[in-house]
């Protein structure tokens, strides 16, 4: 695992980006074999769930990706749909749909609760806004 520190601020890790390739913003976990994977709530195992950072660009499998992993920054982030600004504020979770944001707490049977953060850079229009990445596990859902 190397780090890296580009030239806008961001720090993070490279890891080598898993089957499927990576977008910009989507959140990721490490699978079992080490490498940048999408972080999904429901898949049944809860480490997947365990978002360590968000990807920083577009990264195709195989490839070398680097991901936004430090807390406290503002990271941006992905969601399935563009946040409202009035939402700015509010506590951010991994969705049910692999690799996005939400701002719904998960509430189905077996599905994980992971927050990510905190919105802060939502305007109505753009699905990557940034967040107060702040990310720990909640709760499991029975």
């Amino acid at each position: 695992v190397d780090t890296f520190l580009n030239l806008a601020g961001t720090a993070g890790v490279e890891l080598t980006a898993a089957a499927g390739g990576l977008s910009t913003g989507e959140l990721i976990q490490i699978n079992t074999s080490g490498e940048a994977a999408l972080a999904d709530n429901n898949t049944g195992t809860v480490t997947d769930s365990f978002v360590m950072g968000a990807s920083t660009g577009a990264f195709g499998a195989g490839t070398t990706a680097q991901i936004h992993t430090v807390q406290g920054a503002l990271v941006p982030v992905l969601f399935g749909a563009a946040p409202a600004a009035i939402s700015n504020g509010s506590e951010v979770f991994l969705d049910s749909t692999a690799g996005q944001a939400t701002l719904t707490a998960p509430s189905g049977t077996g599905e994980v609760v992971y927050a990510i953060g905190i919105l802060q850079g939502a305007n109505g229009a753009l699905a990557t806004p940034n967040v107060l990445f702040i990310p720990r596990l909640v709760a499991v859902i029975p």
